[in-house]
């Protein structure tokens, strides 16, 4: 976790819900400072300031060396050796780790799961005990226990991010074990899941990558749940959030791209795994075999897709800019037709819906086209007329379907248009 960033705001909501990371049987959030975000929440701090450059073939965080320590912190506090599996999962990956325990159980006797077709992808990582135990042992072999000695050694990873140096470790040096693909590990648009945004890829996935701020965050895991109600605890999208939004500011120059930005959970084989949360650092959380999930978690958004959703948190207008990005401006980015993932903030039609146009959205486009029906949002915007009982649609700014009472998202007029609630 950064901290300062917007990822305190994120932990701090996650937290409170208990989802995530914290939906799980241990976790821990590693920083660069220790901090204590709540009453017994602090972080496990590393010896590194989180910064890296950018670069290779996909101009991603070159942050291999960040968590060389990150691991070396993990394997340190010896927390992943009480559990049969670890996972680090981003602050801005939204996590279900009850739906891990079923990809566990079908890749029982695997060292270590990959999440892509592409190779492993850094937002989720899902790595069994005896695999780190094998990697602790390549720390032990270096000559101060700072780096693992022969994944060090026998591979150029200067241009890597760190999960294709984590997986080359352990699948070409180390050899580990198997290590089998399960595309139900990680839903994003680097991997081509497709709308990847909606979070409605299947109940069966394990995380959805990248969402930024909380009310992204919150919508995603709706979406994720089929629109059932939160979990019990957990609180709508209300005046709460400036709570977590005051830990979130609009700008995140210093924070990695989250797809390479990690925290480890541990879970044990068949139950439940804690995820952790991360911008430079990781949490790991742990999971016992052969139990049942009780905990049920709220759906969280993650980087890129912090633009596309409504920034109800307050934590910026673009929310899901890409790192090291200011406010930005469509005076910079000129007035475009769709969501670009690449800008802090949005210059189309229908940023208004999402809550994400730029300052300057007004003065250099017109701001005229922002409500209509844009990206099938309903042509009455914000009312329920001719529209009671629709599926949740998190591109509306208010819903009008039986359960926005629950989720305290219902529009002004729900309950004169839809006959008392109950359309």
């Amino acid at each position: 976790m950064v901290p300062g960033s917007y990822e305190e705001g994120m932990v701090l909501w996650q937290h409170k819900n208990k989802v995530s990371l914290f939906a799980c049987n241990a976790g821990e959030i590693f920083s660069n400072e220790s901090v204590e975000l709540a009453p017994g929440l602090k972080t496990s701090k590393i010896n590194s300031d989180l910064k890296c450059e950018y670069g290779g073939d996909s101009g991603t965080a070159l942050n291999a060396w960040i968590f060389i320590e990150f691991w070396r912190k993990v394997l340190e506090n010896k927390v992943y050796s009480e559990h049969d599996w670890t996972v680090k999962v981003d602050v801005d990956a939204v996590f279900f780790p009850d739906r891990l325990l079923t990809v566990l159980k079908d890749n029982s006797g695997a060292a270590w799961i990959s999440n892509c077709k592409y190779g492993l992808h850094g937002p989720i990582e899902v790595v069994s005990s005896g695999a780190l135990d094998k990697l602790a042992e390549d720390y032990e072999a270096s000559f101060d226990g700072k780096a693992p000695k022969n994944c060090v050694e026998k591979q150029d990873f200067g241009l890597w991010g760190e999960d294709m140096f984590l997986g080359q470790c352990l699948d070409k040096v180390l050899e580990v074990g198997d290590s089998p693909v399960d595309p139900r590990v990680l839903c994003e648009d680097h991997c081509d899941c497709p709308a990847w945004y909606w979070c409605q890829n299947g109940t069966d996935r394990v995380s959805f990558h990248p969402f930024k701020t909380v009310g992204a965050y919150k919508n995603c895991m709706a979406n994720a749940m089929g629109g059932e109600p939160l979990p019990e605890g957990a609180s709508a999208l209300d005046d709460d959030d400036e709570e977590f939004a005051a830990h979130s500011p609009s700008t995140q120059a210093e924070a990695p791209e989250s797809e390479d930005d990690g925290e480890p959970a541990d879970a044990d084989a068949g139950e439940e795994a804690e995820a952790p949360a991360s911008g430079g650092g990781g949490e790991s959380l742990g999971a016992d075999a052969g139990e049942e999930s009780t905990a049920h978690t709220a759906p969280h958004p993650t980087e890129s897709q912090a633009d596309f959703y409504a920034d109800e948190d307050g934590g910026g207008a673009g929310g899901g800019g890409r790192a090291g990005g200011g406010a930005g401006s469509c005076a910079d980015y000129g007035c475009t037709e769709a969501f670009n993932s690449d800008f802090n903030c949005q210059c189309n039609k229908g940023c208004k819906a999402h809550n994400s146009c730029c300052p300057d959205f007004e003065d250099e486009c017109g701001g005229s086209a922002a409500s209509g029906a844009a990206g099938g949002k309903s042509a009455s915007g914000d009312s329920c007329q001719s529209d009671c009982d629709v599926k949740f649609d998190p591109r509306r700014t208010c819903q009008c379907n039986a359960l926005c009472e629950s989720h305290g998202n219902c529009c002004d007029d729900y309950l004169e248009s839809c006959a008392g609630g109950r359309a």
